[in-house]
């Protein structure tokens, strides 16, 4: 299963900037993402899921403990967790 917050390809090149400077308002757009991470695809603000992968990944502690007992591999894929979901919350406003 890959979420929002595996990848970071998707906030380096986000166009709702782009569309934002083009805007008369300045205003930035709403952005959406589908999650077809389960049979029931479910469309989310992109805010709504950042905070979603937030606390099933991060702030989940099955998932930081099993990622701590692998040791610095482990450290580092919190570390990439975090700084993706930084540039994501960064994207989303």
């Amino acid at each position: 299963e890959i979420s929002l917050t595996d990848v970071s390809h998707y906030f380096d090149s986000d166009p709702t900037k782009v569309v934002r400077s083009l805007r008369k308002d300045g205003k930035m757009p709403k952005a959406f993402i589908a999650d077809t991470t389960t049979a029931n695809a479910q469309v989310r603000t992109l805010s709504g899921q950042v905070r979603l992968d937030s606390r099933t990944k991060l702030l989940n502690p099955k998932f930081y403990e099993a990622a701590l007992k692998g040791g610095y591999e482990g450290v580092r894929e919190i570390t990439r967790r975090l700084r993706f979901t930084l540039g994501w919350s960064t994207t989303a406003g």
